[in-house]
């Protein structure tokens, strides 16, 4: 399924989770109704039916221990949504410059570890022992003036990916996860 990124704060599940009391405070984690909402890396295991994680998965040192964790918060029929920001989106390390693509040529303030694309995110979930249930693209097309060979090649070099695919127009995704059975 593909929504446009603007969509993003009209979809049911999400209603007040990116408020600014929280996104604010630098909480790891909070209850919102009955979702626990993951906000950092280390967080209290606490058992829930619905997991939120919000661009935390992106930005771990290690991803598979993130995962691990989650599933220790898991119930028999927990449902997880993860947002993740590909490596390739335009604000992958959030910058503070807020420029699309900007960590392609400067340093980045945040790390990310260069997951790329929704195969490499896919693996990443099965081997963890998670299936993906749902997965939405909140997507947006690349301007014209990044195909100009001085920002186009430099990209393109860093990540193997011709800036004509869909890999950029990507901004972030939505995966919806249960355990395996």
């Amino acid at each position: 399924m593909e929504i446009d990124i603007k969509s993003l704060l009209k979809l049911e599940k999400w209603p007040n989770a990116f408020g600014e009391n929280v996104l604010f405070n630098k909480v790891p984690s909070h209850w919102f109704h009955d979702f626990f909402i993951i906000y950092q890396e280390n967080f209290t295991i606490t058992k829930s039916d619905n997991i939120l994680i919000l661009d935390v998965l992106d930005h771990c040192s290690c991803p598979q221990t993130l995962l691990q964790n989650v599933k220790k918060c898991c119930n028999a029929g927990s449902e997880i949504d993860i947002i993740v920001h590909p490596y390739t989106s335009r604000l992958a390390t959030h910058n503070k410059n807020n420029k699309a693509f900007s960590h392609f040529f400067t340093e980045s303030e945040l790390h990310h570890n260069k997951l790329k694309t929704h195969v490499e995110y896919k693996n990443l979930f099965e081997k963890n022992g998670f299936v993906i249930t749902q997965t939405v693209f909140f997507k947006q097309n690349v301007e014209d003036w990044f195909f100009a060979p001085s920002i186009r090649k430099p990209i393109e070099a860093t990540t193997g990916f011709s800036l004509d695919s869909n890999h950029f127009k990507i901004n972030m995704i939505n995966y919806t996860l249960r355990l395996c059975q």
